[in-house]
């Protein structure tokens, strides 16, 4: 019975030996595995993956700096004409994002914009022919007329983009797209030139709307149906609440279809002072766009 005893008392001292060992190596106590607040949500979703299905939607609105491009062949460089070779713009984008997580870093989505095109360009010492009349009324001479001359070319359109979004690190990730650009209005364009005041000549000589400046507005109805293109972005997911995180984002558009379409004409402008009248050929316009947004995204 004391050999019994004894053995029983050796199981149990040589148990608490082991188990005081493992208190040694872990004087804090088990690991905690329960995130914290400071976790951030990439690495949560990463962690959470396997148990459920990441889905997200948001709505997301900015703006964009649109660039022009036109090469006008056959033209001087003074022609009024050459004023529509490049130009810039500002104007707005917004609207919704949804997107369903494929991978712990890899999600699939689609961004549905309202995506205005609005560019402005300018140019001085434009030269054009302007005939002098005497006090009568009765042309007497042909001079040039140097003026300032400006446009503006306003579109809308539906964008649907098509997105892959890679975390590239703790909520900061990339984005690749294709965006389909459809148009929802024609091409409002419009056109001022300014004459020098110094200058003898106007425009509309000896009418009731005789004046220095002219305007025009036009309606372009020739263009593209459909515009495609790559879109390119960098982003960062800020939390802020439960299921909520803020998302400024910027994101270059290279489009692969033109702006406009291709023309010809003859330019006239200097066929008395500087002749003959000019053939040309407008290339059709190219326009990229750099977008900067900020979004607001939720858990679905």
């Amino acid at each position: 019975m004391r050999r019994v005893t004894a053995a029983w008392a050796l199981i149990i001292f040589t148990t608490c030996h082991v188990t005081a060992q493992e208190d040694v190596l872990r004087p804090n106590g088990r690991v905690n595995i329960t995130p914290t607040a400071e976790e951030s949500s990439s690495a949560r979703e990463r962690r959470s993956a396997s148990a459920e299905l990441v889905v997200r939607g948001g709505i997301e609105g900015g703006l964009g700096l649109n660039m022009y491009s036109k090469t006008i062949s056959g033209i001087i460089s003074t022609s009024p004409l050459s004023v529509f070779s490049s130009g810039t713009g500002v104007s707005p984008t917004y609207g919704v994002y949804a997107e369903i997580g494929i991978t712990p870093t890899m999600s699939v989505g689609l961004r549905m914009m309202v995506d205005q095109k609005s560019v402005t360009g300018s140019k001085d010492g434009l030269l054009q022919d302007c005939i002098v009349n005497d006090e009568y009324g009765v042309p007497v001479r042909v001079t040039v007329a140097s003026f300032r001359g400006e446009f503006t070319n306003v579109q809308t359109f539906f964008a649907f983009t098509p997105v892959l979004r890679f975390d590239l690190a703790d909520n900061f990730f990339a984005q690749v797209g294709l965006p389909i650009h459809l148009p929802t209005e024609n091409q409002q364009i419009t056109s001022t030139q300014t004459i020098d005041p110094s200058d003898e000549c106007f425009f509309n000589l000896g009418l009731p709307n005789q004046s220095k400046v002219n305007t025009v507005r036009t309606e372009e109805t020739i263009y593209p149906s459909v515009r495609f293109g790559l879109d390119a972005a960098v982003g960062y997911r800020l939390p802020i609440g439960e299921g909520l995180e803020l998302v400024p984002r910027i994101g270059y558009q290279l489009m692969f279809t033109p702006f406009d379409n291709e023309s010809t004409g003859t330019d006239g402008t200097r066929a008395s002072t500087d002749p003959p009248a000019r053939d040309f050929v407008a290339n059709a316009a190219s326009l990229h766009s750099l977008q900067a947004t900020i979004a607001l995204w939720f858990r679905l």
